[in-house]
């Protein structure tokens, strides 16, 4: 989300603008799944001209909701991307930290992915280094033995077995 702020910066749009812009697209998406197209029809007249000018120019305006978890993909038609409220479309679920969220994505993005380096997740992650490089001594104090080199993400199965195992250079 950081980079979506820092775009929208750079069209002169503030972070309450982006809030308003954000709460456009929930309320929007209110009535059931929308197009990228739709989306846009229904927030330009409601915002100012640097937001429709920054709309113009990037691909998707639902990033930052996207980001924020309030907005998730939805039923596609064809080949157009859909759009609609977490709240309508997924169960709830636990709320967990930030920081629990990151582990979380390092551990499932090594068992796809590893071996990987912190820069490898930082940008497929879209998260900046700074804020990811504490996470991988978080995860190997949880999940891996002390004794075993490099950083190991490892889910066990209800007996105890291993279902997957990826080691990083982290």
């Amino acid at each position: 989300m950081t980079s979506a702020l820092r775009v929208m910066a750079k069209f002169g749009i503030t972070h309450e603008e982006a809030d308003a812009v954000t709460a456009l697209i929930v309320d929007a998406l209110a009535t059931g799944p929308l197009g990228r197209a739709a989306i846009s029809a229904a927030v330009r007249p409601k915002v100012s001209k640097r937001v429709r000018e920054w709309m113009a120019a990037v691909w998707s305006i639902a990033r930052n909701p996207v980001s924020e978890g309030l907005v998730c993909y939805g039923p596609g038609v064809g080949h157009e991307v859909k759009f609609i409220r977490v709240d309508q479309w997924l169960p709830k679920m636990k709320p967990i930290s930030e920081t629990e969220a990151q582990c979380a994505l390092l551990s499932k993005y090594l068992r796809s992915y590893g071996p990987a380096t912190v820069r490898d997740f930082s940008k497929w992650s879209g998260l900046p280094v700074p804020q990811i490089k504490p996470l991988p001594e978080m995860l190997k104090g949880a999940q891996m033995p002390a004794d075993r080199g490099g950083l190991e993400s490892t889910q066990k199965s209800p007996d105890g077995r291993n279902q997957c195992e990826a080691t990083a250079r982290l």
